[in-house]
């Protein structure tokens, strides 16, 4: 088998419902709240955004995150309510569950020809710099950069849009890209500040926030329906 992941239990023998995996969607397993959004699917059948919140204790756009792992693995699928959508396991998903639930296992991995999933990587590793707020990262080193780049109207704009396709990617909230609009003003004008060692550049934290408000914005809500209509 190349590039796939096998399921064995202690003793090294294959099981008998064994599943093949890829070894992105073993990662996406690799997460105990994921697993425990998977359990809660097979013992209610359906659940909402805010019924998984409030059975894990997670904050909602953490449990977001996770829906949307699960969703491009396959694991689980969703449908239209009449508030937001309404998730429930696919036939991969409810099989990968015995052999969670059943007995430990180890996983052996086959290499693969191509690299893992760009998008599930950088994913992970957002989510473990910025203790489950990705948007933070981004937001903080495309500020600083203006250090780099120098604080002009043109400099703004491509850093905006970058930062705003990167909140579109990771599936930003609202209140998510109003932190990151925040922060990269902030850390825009520090930069101005540094660089020019001028404290009156200060000042362009408001110009740095209507940019990327405007610029940024678009890029956001842009890639999220793309995003949005690729998961679908």
């Amino acid at each position: 088998m190349l590039g796939g992941v096998e399921l064995f239990d202690e003793v090294g023998g294959t099981l008998s419902n064994s599943v093949e995996l890829k070894a992105e969607e073993l990662k996406v397993l690799a997460d105990k709240t994921r697993l425990r959004i998977l359990v809660l699917l097979k013992e209610r059948g359906e659940l909402g955004l805010n019924d998984i919140s409030n059975l894990t204790g997670k904050a909602k756009s953490t449990i977001s995150d996770h829906l949307k792992l699960l969703l491009k693995a396959g694991f689980i699928e969703r449908k239209e309510a009449d508030r937001g959508f309404l998730y429930f396991l696919t036939e991969k998903g409810a099989s990968v569950l015995p052999l969670i639930e059943d007995k430990p296992y180890t996983v052996r991995v086959e290499e693969e020809a191509a690299s893992s999933s760009f998008m599930v990587n950088i994913e992970l590793w957002l989510e473990r710099i910025g203790r489950g707020r990705r948007h933070v990262v981004p937001s903080v080193l495309l500020g600083l950069s203006m250090i780099i780049l120098g604080y002009m109207p043109l400099s703004a704009v491509v850093t905006s849009l970058a930062l705003g396709a990167i909140l579109g990617l990771l599936d930003a909230n609202a209140r998510e890209f109003a932190e990151s609009s925040a922060l990269y003003a902030v850390f825009t004008a520090i930069s101005a500040i540094l660089r020019e060692w001028s404290l009156a550049m200060i000042l362009t934290v408001l110009p740095s926030l209507a940019i990327f408000i405007l610029i940024g914005g678009i890029a956001w809500i842009g890639v999220k329906l793309i995003m949005q209509k690729w998961i679908r």
